[in-house]
């Protein structure tokens, strides 16, 4: 190719690019700029901010509910009723005199045999005798009058002596019982009194040692 045609080449392709580089968007018709819509933009920002309080919220540690625990209710303890007692005093009995005592009973002895202490044999029969004096101011009448078993070891199946007679104050009474010692040795005690009415006045015993 000889020089002319070069040049004339390199003149067309420079006109080419021209026209290329001119704006093209002269020839396209324009986009039409959209109305927006009103009140849009809040609507973006309310949501905008509803999304970033989600996430504020999500990423906020919980916060914990203190729960109030009640105190146990104290049920009132009952209120004791107070019942009125009534007490009723009843005057304290004088013991009635027995029949047949007009004044004070009380007995001295005078003698005991056997005494106090005294050694026997097995199943050994003996007499008990008891010389008492009246030292009271009353007669010992001889149906109100009499000598009871009251405790202790018996010796005897008797249990109740009667007077031989009444005994007048200052006067004496010999009473006597029939006994048989036991089978087995030991010390042993027998307790009497003599009884009026009901009412024991003279205290009486016995003490033994059986071998």
């Amino acid at each position: 190719m000889n020089l002319k045609s070069k040049r004339a080449l390199h003149m067309f392709l420079a006109s080419a690019v021209l026209l290329i580089s001119c704006d093209v968007s002269t020839f396209v018709a324009p986009s039409q700029i959209s109305t927006p819509v009103p009140g849009a933009i809040n609507l973006m920002a309310a949501q905008t901010a509803a999304a970033a309080a989600t996430q504020t919220a999500a990423l906020r540690p919980p916060t914990l509910t203190p729960t109030l625990t009640p105190f146990p209710t104290q049920t009132p303890a009952d209120t004791p009723t107070i019942t009125p007692t009534f007490i009723f005093m009843l005057p304290s009995s004088t013991p009635t005199q027995p029949k047949g005592i007009n004044g004070t009973l009380k007995c001295y002895m005078i003698s005991q045999v056997p005494q106090d202490g005294a050694n026997f044999g097995r199943n050994k029969t003996f007499t008990l005798n008891w010389q008492l004096s009246n030292s009271g101011s009353s007669t010992w009448p001889q149906n109100v009058v009499s000598l009871n078993y009251v405790s202790g070891d018996k010796f005897t199946d008797t249990t109740i002596v009667n007077l031989p007679n009444s005994v007048a104050p200052d006067q004496s009474v010999t009473l006597s019982i029939d006994m048989t010692t036991p089978s087995f040795s030991g010390k042993y005690t027998t307790y009497w009194s003599l009884v009026a009415g009901g009412q024991s006045f003279c205290n009486l015993s016995l003490k033994i040692t059986v071998k």
